[in-house]
């Protein structure tokens, strides 16, 4: 009798762990309907087994309500970045202001968070910047070799490694500026003069060595503008010098990195300037990087952006005085390529951000859902929104949701309904 009790309560065990394996699996499993939507801006279809589409669950369940985020194409690896990535200049290119100028300067981070992730193949990285160069001690040294020199010979060397160079990035000339700061317009424009002249002698110079390699000259901040808005004349000397290296980078076939527009109106954060430094914070340096994989073209395509969750009926009605929630999954194309996840530094793979607009209204930014309650692919977001339809007037109206990747493209998706 006892042994048949016992093997009766062993059944009744399995029984239960049987339902309660059944009962989790059909409750949190992923859907598996996959692909984008015929249409973005149709609702999704399955809202209509839903009466009222304002009693939808809460959106971090897996209901039938959602839709699994689209994972993008693997992208192809720029042919234009080789085996070497070789940087120089001033101390800006070197990395002061980062506590490891070498890997956490602007050049560092480029190789390691942007190159190095869509090209596994760059074996090396060159920073061959000095602190306090000029252009002309850029191109001569009364001691010891030039940095140009150096740069020859690296080519030389790398060559012989049968690494191709590529890219090359150039800041220089900032210190052409400082030396003549408070002194007459006469010694200024003499020292402008002298820059341009030595700028595009350098320009021919490394092109000679790397030929139709890439060549990335960058432009620079202006610390002063923190106190001044810019409205000084060192500032106005600034922009003189500026023009200048945007006219001789263009009339050269070099690409342009404008490192002016990410700083201008955050000197305060993104530079030492309230400590009378004008290099980069760290900070700085991560916003100069990305300026870097902005301007070199290598990543053109935008982020998937997929609706997971959609409060919408499939007819677009949408009632009044609702709390409507929805969820959007964005991935970037290098994310998955790159082996990358939301931990680490940005870098190619990386989103900038997501925002949503409810008609021609405010761009309002979205806060990315919890990692442990997203529906998404590894290395991607999911952001949710709750519309409030109180103040809404009848009619038709458009959400409208992008994300954005570090490259500044933007996948836009859009969502009409009709509040009755």
């Amino acid at each position: 009798m006892r042994k048949n009790l016992k093997f009766l309560g062993l059944i009744g065990a399995g029984l239960l762990l049987g339902l309660g394996l059944a009962f989790l699996t059909g409750r949190f499993s992923p859907s598996t309907n996959s692909g984008r939507p015929a249409s973005i801006a149709t609702p999704n279809p399955n809202a209509a087994a839903s009466a009222n589409p304002t009693a939808t669950p809460l959106p971090y369940q897996n209901t039938g309500l959602s839709k699994p985020p689209v994972a993008p194409a693997h992208p192809a690896i720029p042919t234009a970045i080789g085996g070497e990535y070789i940087a120089l200049g001033d101390s800006v290119a070197y990395g002061i202001g980062a506590p490891d100028p070498n890997n956490q300067g602007y050049a560092g981070l480029f190789y390691a968070n942007y190159l190095k992730r869509v090209q596994p193949d760059l074996l090396s990285y060159r920073n061959l910047a000095v602190p306090g160069e000029t252009t002309t001690s850029f191109l001569t040294r009364t001691s010891g070799k030039s940095q140009l020199q150096n740069f020859k010979d690296e080519v030389a060397n790398a060559a012989k490694s049968g690494l191709r160079v590529s890219p090359v990035s150039l800041t220089i000339g900032a210190n052409d500026l400082l030396n003549v700061e408070g002194k007459s317009d006469t010694d200024r424009q003499a020292a402008l003069d002298k820059f341009d002249a030595n700028f595009v002698r350098i320009l021919d110079e490394i092109r000679g060595q790397i030929g139709q390699a890439d060549l990335l000259v960058t432009t620079y901040y202006n610390p002063l503008a923190y106190n001044t808005g810019g409205n000084d004349i060192e500032s106005d000397w600034f922009r003189r010098f500026d023009a200048v290296i945007r006219q001789r980078v263009q009339e050269k076939g070099a690409k342009l990195v404008d490192f002016n527009a990410p700083v201008a109106g955050k000197e305060r954060d993104l530079t030492w300037i309230t400590s009378n430094d004008i290099h980069p914070t760290p900070a700085g340096h991560i916003v100069l990087a990305q300026a870097m994989w902005k301007a070199t073209g290598y990543d053109t395509t935008p982020p998937s952006l997929t609706l997971t969750y959609n409060p919408v009926a499939a007819n677009g009605a949408v009632n009044s005085n609702s709390r409507l929630p929805f969820k959007v999954a964005a991935i970037d194309d290098w994310a998955f390529a790159a082996g990358n996840s939301v931990s680490d530094s940005p870098g190619a793979g990386s989103l900038a951000g997501a925002w949503v607009t409810l008609d021609d209204g405010p761009r309002t930014a979205l806060l990315a859902v919890p990692i442990r309650y997203a529906q998404v692919t590894d290395g991607g977001l999911e952001y949710s929104y709750v519309l409030d339809t109180t103040q809404l007037a009848p009619g038709r109206h458009t959400l409208k949701f992008e994300a954005t990747d570090l490259a500044g493209n933007t996948s836009p998706l859009e969502i009409n309904f009709t509040q009755v």
